[in-house]
């Protein structure tokens, strides 16, 4: 009877996360095929910050409660307060760049989003983690329809706004339902914070991997070009991310269950899916190019961000692995091998644009693909040579 119901709540979760996720491909198709190259562009940049600002502000605290077990009444004032602080800060830094201050507001509601997210995900709050996780993105693509339907002219940050609004009211109540929970109240903030700055860097150089690629061409690129790589990811991408994020949500929980969990066994269930994946996304994206913009694929940018999509699946292992149970030496390990990549990457970008007659968007792909394999692969391997899973 128990597993029935365990084995329901996680098939709810599994659909909930689809549709979530769905709508985010479904917004950013229905601005590629309906809105301006202006729109475009502006809701491509504000992507990017709003995951790599959103990391900044959470801190990785959001992971803490899974990690510590931390009672959530104690905790979860103390998290919201701080990225309250943090993002006062932010907005001088956003007033001294003349950038909007809606996009402040924007990763404000973003992060606090994310810390209630992982304090649901901590106490196997499944349906209700997912509900907090994906709501606002299943009301954004409604405002873009509706506003679209109805010739309303509204810029992008509005809509978002709106979005996390409507969301933070429909959880509110259960979420306040949960706030007893979690067992752990003594830990000190001062090892909650050592903790938590190491899979900050984790995470926001995962963020970095993921939508760095947008802040870095605004500079060197035209509307067009940042048009171009916009719906090449749009179009590519989902597959693999839909069952990055399904798979490293309930794996996390599973590996804090069975820790001895063999590598080997998992990388042999993952690495067939990785390949089948990358596969299906580069011809699925030829056809949502087609249909989106009328856009032939440019086969340089597929081929690459398909091998991105394999690099990305094989990540989840490491990622969950040592973000719930790693040792302090596995985490110190693996938050060098991400600055690494960030650095890598960076420098690849900038090699390219400026010191060869490489096109901008062929140069961001490659860039980012060298971040994923230094991440991957890398991972995989630092968790070999630390030994705290012994291959079977």
């Amino acid at each position: 009877m128990i597993n029935s119901i365990l084995k329901k709540d996680k098939i709810i979760t599994s659909l909930f996360y689809f549709m979530g996720l769905s709508s985010l491909v479904l917004a950013d198709i229905s601005i590629l095929k309906f809105y301006p190259a202006k729109f475009v562009a502006e809701w491509a940049y504000l992507k990017s910050l709003l995951f790599i600002g959103g990391s900044i502000l959470v801190f990785g605290l959001d992971q803490m409660f899974i990690r510590h077990s931390l009672k959530i009444k104690v905790y979860l004032p103390k998290f919201i307060i701080h990225v309250i602080f943090f993002s006062i800060i932010f907005a001088f830094v956003f007033h001294y760049n003349n950038i909007n201050i809606k996009i402040l507001i924007i990763i404000l509601l973003f992060a606090i989003n994310q810390l209630f997210f992982g304090a649901a995900r901590a106490n196997f709050y499944y349906q209700l983690s997912q509900t907090i996780l994906q709501s606002w993105k299943i009301f954004f693509l409604l405002a873009i329809l509706i506003a679209y339907l109805v010739s309303y002219k509204s810029n992008v940050y509005t809509l978002v706004i709106l979005a996390f609004l409507i969301s933070l009211l429909l959880y509110s109540r259960p979420l306040y339902r949960i706030i007893n929970d979690g067992s752990v109240s003594s830990i000190s903030m001062h090892l909650i914070y050592k903790d938590a700055f190491l899979m900050f860097i984790s995470i926001i150089t995962l963020n970095i991997a993921i939508y760095a690629d947008q802040i870095l061409i605004k500079k060197f690129a035209t509307t067009y070009n940042i048009v171009k790589l916009f719906a090449h990811t749009s179009s590519i991408y989902p597959a693999g991310v839909a069952f990055n994020g399904l798979a490293g949500f309930f794996l996390g929980p599973y590996l804090k269950k069975r820790p001895k969990t063999s590598l080997r066994r998992v990388i042999s269930i993952i690495l067939p899916l990785a390949i089948i994946l990358s596969l299906f996304s580069f011809v699925a994206g030829i056809f949502i190019l087609r249909f989106i913009r009328h856009i032939k694929m440019d086969n340089f940018i597929g081929i690459v961000l398909s091998s991105v999509v394999f690099m990305r699946i094989l990540y989840i292992l490491p990622s969950s692995y040592i973000g719930v149970i790693g040792s302090q030496k596995m985490l110190k390990s693996f938050v060098y091998l991400c600055i690494i990549a960030v650095i890598f990457q960076v420098s690849i970008f900038l090699i390219l644009v400026n010191f060869t007659s490489m096109n901008v968007t062929h140069a961001a792909v490659i860039s980012v693909a060298l971040h994923w394999f230094v991440r991957s692969i890398g991972g995989i391997v630092n968790i070999y040579l630390l030994k705290n899973i012994r291959p079977s």
